[in-house]
């Protein structure tokens, strides 16, 4: 009998899940409100995704893997306002990626959300290793990549499929195609990233311009 050995990675429990660093292209595949990654309840919700494109730190294929990602609202009781607000850009960020926020609601509080709308969506995020700390022989601390759990977020930086800051991520483009035109955004769409002065001037205005790339 013949086999493909997997790598040792894939042999752990959820093999399929992604552990590698990288910026990837993802599809929503399901979510689940109110939901933790464990299905208890949570004040957020579970966005279960598949890789589809995108390129891994050690330029692995990654193609297909699966990631559940949690997204929590801020703990006003518990968090400082450092953490709350770091909350806040995350949610924003991953929100703004999958079409449940447009440029002209942010800087507004309490706005109600329907994360649902993000099931379904493309959006690309950078992955990173989560931190831990360590101590060697010496009693030094350190922190060092935690390779027991799969890949997060890193940062905020998760973005829309037409953000021109993910423009040369490689993408998968027949999966781009069945996008809504609805949900496709031309470059000057993302100006509210940029300082005032810069704003109104990116190259692309047209949408058409954006249906026509096949990246």
């Amino acid at each position: 009998m013949k086999v493909n050995a997997p790598k040792g990675e894939d042999l752990q429990a959820g093999g399929d899940s992604l552990r590698t660093p990288g910026t990837y292209h993802f599809l929503v595949t399901n979510l689940l409100s109110g939901q933790s990654v464990n299905g208890k309840p949570i004040d957020g919700f579970t966005a279960d995704c598949k890789v589809l494109g995108g390129i891994a730190d050690d330029k692995s294929d990654q193609k297909n893997k699966s990631l559940a990602l949690a997204f929590f609202a801020p703990n006003l009781s518990k968090d400082t306002a450092e953490q709350a607000a770091k909350t806040d850009r995350l949610n924003s960020a991953f929100f703004i990626a999958t079409n449940c926020l447009k440029p002209s609601d942010l800087g507004k509080d309490d706005l109600e959300i329907d994360e649902l709308v993000a099931n379904g969506q493309q959006f690309v995020a950078k992955m990173a290793h989560k931190q831990k700390k360590e101590v060697d022989s010496s009693g030094i601390e350190r922190w060092v990549d935690d390779n027991s759990v799969p890949v997060r977020i890193a940062f905020t930086d998760v973005f829309h499929i037409d953000d021109p800051a993910v423009a040369k991520i490689p993408k998968n483009a027949d999966a781009i195609a069945l996008i809504e035109p609805k949900h496709r955004h031309p470059a000057i769409w993302f100006d509210f990233k940029k300082p005032k002065h810069e704003q109104g001037k990116s190259k692309v205005n047209d949408i058409e311009d954006v249906l026509a790339d096949v990246y």
